[in-house]
């Protein structure tokens, strides 16, 4: 029996060793704030998150028309100790769907996170374009094999 307890003292301190020297997680922290997309037709979407903090960044989507509601989102990137950030979505009803970082382009702003098990989307980015433009872009698989999604350049709303 003693001569097993150093393995899981070692095992215990490895763990804890590797938490600790793990790289922090780097955030999108431009993302915080509140960002509008203005429609042709009137529609808006505006889309709210917070600064980064205890391992999450929060965020809410609306978009609406008039005085209606035609959809909403609930939003969190989160620290993931064995994937270094993912976000997590809730959209309007449907059930919560995870992604994962695929890669941060620095060149370009882009952060892309992807789930390709799931229907649609399967990749979600946010491209900071300027200070005060950020390029949300949505894709995932048609029902013909072919790829289908859309982009939605909003502007920041000054506090």
């Amino acid at each position: 029996m003693f001569g097993r307890r150093p393995t899981w003292i070692g095992l215990v301190l490895m763990t804890a060793l590797r938490v600790i020297a793990a790289e922090p997680v780097e955030w999108p922290d431009w993302l915080a704030g509140t960002w509008r997309y203005e429609r042709p037709s009137g529609s808006v979407t505006e889309e709210r998150w917070t600064a980064p903090r205890a391992g999450l960044m929060l965020g809410i989507s609306q978009t609406w028309r008039g005085e209606r509601t035609a959809e909403f989102e609930y939003l969190r990137l989160e620290a993931d100790p064995s994937a270094g950030l993912r976000l997590v979505a809730l959209p309007s009803g449907q059930n919560e769907t995870t992604f994962a970082l695929e890669k941060v382009d620095r060149a370009s702003g882009e952060w892309l996170f992807a789930n390709l098990q799931h229907d649609f989307p399967t990749r979600i980015s946010y491209r900071r374009e300027s200070a005060d433009t950020m390029v949300a872009t949505v894709t995932g698989p048609a029902g013909d094999g072919s790829t289908r999604g859309f982009s939605l350049t909003f502007r920041r709303v000054p506090n």
